[in-house]
């Protein structure tokens, strides 16, 4: 019988896996707090992530975050060295684990950069997908908003979209879309949640026949979640909340 622990379960997991780094020894660069281009908070050893699975994906975005009508930018860099290239397992595409950081760069009326906010757990390394490689599938603005999206999974597909504002001088998460569904029998439970209000729309029932689909409204509150934050709160109380959806 599906529960909501086929979500939080392999969820959890994957975000446990994620935060792994710290088991190799690696130390994460603190990047510059300012700058004339974007290249200038790319550490030595690190590129703008740009393929997932061997496909382009979108990891930087351009557009207005702080109201200012000037062109921002949210991206993803990636550290060049693969972790598991020196540990047990073999350094192969399908197993790589190359940290990953989040930044946002507020552009100035100079033309330069300045670092409004710098995650390192926020994206998903290329090994924390399941057996659908890496989960990244891509970030994007849209009204002052950044949107990232992971998938993956095996026979339990988990599909995971996030969304992040500056408000009141700080990042927050302020929408979360989690969906798990079965890949042969199509059940399914989504939760899509509105940190801003408070409320949540839960959906069950077949992920490929939408005529079976049910969805009710709960109000769980409102929160407020720092993207900085964001890993700490979705493994602990989402985790929570979930489970008892």
């Amino acid at each position: 019988m599906f529960t909501s622990r086929h979500v939080s379960v392999t969820v959890l997991l994957l975000i446990l896996i994620s935060a792994c780094a710290a088991a190799y020894g690696f130390t994460y660069p603190v990047i510059r707090k300012s700058g004339k281009n974007i290249a200038a908070f790319v550490p030595v050893g690190w590129h703008v992530l740009s393929e997932a699975n061997g496909e382009k994906v979108l990891a930087k975005a351009s557009g207005d975050l702080n109201g200012d009508t000037l062109p921002d930018i949210a991206m993803v860099i990636e550290c060049n060295k693969d972790l598991n290239a020196t540990g047990k397992e073999a350094n192969s595409p399908g197993n790589q684990h190359k940290p990953r950081i989040f930044l946002a760069l507020f552009k100035t009326q100079q033309g330069g950069y300045i670092l409004s906010v710098q995650s390192n757990d926020l994206i998903l390394c290329a090994d924390d997908g399941g057996i659908f490689g890496d989960p990244f599938d891509g970030l994007s603005m849209k009204r002052g908003t950044v949107v990232v999206h992971f998938y993956g999974g095996s026979a339990w597909r988990w599909d995971i979209t996030s969304r992040f504002r500056l408000q009141n001088g700080g990042w927050y998460l302020i929408g979360l879309t989690d969906l798990s569904y079965h890949d042969a029998s199509g059940e399914m439970r989504e939760y899509d949640y509105n940190l801003l209000n408070g409320r949540m729309k839960i959906t069950t029932g077949n992920y490929f026949k939408k005529a079976q689909q049910k969805s009710k409204w709960k109000t769980p509150g409102k929160r407020k979640v720092l993207l900085t934050r964001y890993h700490a709160w979705f493994d602990g109380e989402w985790q929570k909340m979930a489970d008892h959806g």
